[in-house]
C-alpha cells in the first residue's frame, strides 16, 4: 500500500504485478485492514482490532470486513 496524491493505493508487487491489471483504492478503514493484514492477523484479529479502533459493533464489524474481504478477492489481491 502506498499513498499516492492523498488517496491509499494498492501497489501490486511481485507475481502479482504480472497478472494484475488496475488499481484498488482503499478508504480509510480499508487501510486500517491492509495494514493489519500485513501482519498476517486473522479474520478474528481483524475483528477485534475494528472493535477497538472504530465505534461499531461486533456483527457490523464481521460484516464489513467480510465485503472488505470479497472485494480484495474479486479485484484479485487475495491469492
Amino acid at each position: 500500500m502506498r499513498k499516492v496524491a492523498g488517496e491509499n493505493i494498492l501497489v501490486p508487487v511481485g507475481n502479482t504485478a504480472l497478472t494484475f491489471n488496475g488499481l484498488v483504492t482503499l478508504n480509510e478503514s480499508g487501510a486500517f485492514l491492509w495494514k493489519h493484514m500485513e501482519k498476517n492477523r486473522t479474520r478474528e484479529e481483524l475483528v477485534q482490532e475494528v472493535l477497538q479502533e472504530y465505534e461499531v459493533s461486533e456483527e457490523q464489524a464481521r460484516l464489513d470486513i467480510g465485503q472488505f474481504l470479497t472485494y480484495l478477492a474479486k479485484a484479485g489481491v487475495l491469492e
